[in-house]
């Protein structure tokens, strides 16, 4: 994402690393970049870094996730462990107009702080060295699910926590797999919630229709996407889907849950689909599936729009001069 981007920089060299596994909490930030000659730092979430910023005499800048925005800033502790590491940043980094609308509701002191950046995507070549889809998908099935040569594949990725709502969307898919064995819904995420694993694993069970999958490595990811038949989003909230935007430069179509962070990415019916609820989303995916002319249309003018909005050229520039002027 836009810290990596900052890898780019010309005048110097970008290293990625939490903290937590190198030090204890106290002065982490501080020590790390004493043994690594680091003089910037951009820190990727305002909650989740905080307790390595507060007593840091390092500049740095902060990222603010969609967690931070949509949900941290309702718990009043959260709110003030968040104010106390954003007033100090030198830049605020947002995705959206939205999420930094929102900022400035809780942060109106930081307005001449705040720049809107959206992530810079760029498109990796297929690997010929993974598996296929299909292949893939009946590894991770197991040999009691029947995977056929004409199946229509939708994968939702992403972290296994309830904010990504991975159960949302289940029963439809269950239904409609009941309709047309063909159809199959993959979900390929990190565990970040054990309860909501736990939940998401005893519905599984009972499921033909619907497979879990760990996390695998971005190009076997990509490789994946590249050949299902639409990439989803169920999230309550986000900041920006990683996910789909990667699908839309890879040209594959996107159905994602009607929220601001979503709208942010996709207009309906341009740039990808929107639902409002489950049943919706199956009807969504049964026409796309069906329509070969709405995907054509879809891929193409997702190309266009992340090609303008979302170059990674763009977000390397940004992060570079943000590292470097400070």
């Amino acid at each position: 994402g836009g810290a990596a981007a900052a890898a780019a920089s010309p005048s110097g060299m970008c290293a990625c690393s939490d903290p937590e596994s190198h030090y204890s909490e106290r002065h982490a930030v501080d020590w790390y970049c004493r043994d690594r000659r680091v003089s910037y730092v951009i820190a990727c979430h305002a909650y989740r870094s905080h307790r390595y910023l507060k007593g840091s005499s390092v500049p740095y800048s902060i990222i603010f996730g969609g967690t931070d925005i949509n949900h941290n800033v309702a718990n009043s502790e959260k709110l003030a462990a968040m104010t106390s590491v954003v007033v100090r940043a030198r830049q605020v980094i947002c995705f959206s107009v939205s999420m930094q609308d929102r900022a400035l509701a809780y942060w109106p002191s930081v307005s001449d702080k705040l720049i809107v950046q959206g992530h810079g995507i760029r498109r990796s070549p297929s690997d010929g060295r993974y598996p296929s889809l299909l292949s893939w998908l009946r590894s991770q099935a197991g040999p009691t699910v029947d995977v056929p040569d004409d199946a229509k594949v939708f994968v939702l990725v992403a972290g296994i926590r309830p904010v990504k709502d991975p159960l949302y969307l289940v029963d439809a898919f269950d239904e409609w797999h009941d309709r047309d064995s063909s159809v199959f819904l993959v979900i390929i995420g990190a565990v970040l919630d054990e309860d909501c694993f736990h939940t998401l694993k005893q519905r599984l069970l009972r499921s033909t229709g619907v497979v879990y999958a760990p996390p695998v490595e971005q190009a076997l990811l990509h490789r994946l996407l590249e050949q299902c038949t639409a990439v989803l989003n169920t999230s309550l909230s986000e900041g920006m889907c990683q996910a789909a935007m990667e699908a839309m430069v890879h040209g594959v179509p996107v159905i994602l849950r009607d929220i601001p962070g979503n709208r942010c990415v996709v207009e309906h019916r341009q740039t990808g689909l929107l639902f409002s609820s489950p049943q919706e989303c199956v009807e969504l995916a049964q026409e796309l599936a069906g329509d070969a002319g709405l995907g054509s249309r879809l891929v193409a003018n997702a190309l266009h729009f992340m090609e303008v909005k979302h170059s990674d050229a763009a977000e390397v520039a940004v992060y570079c001069r943000i590292v470097t002027t400070g």
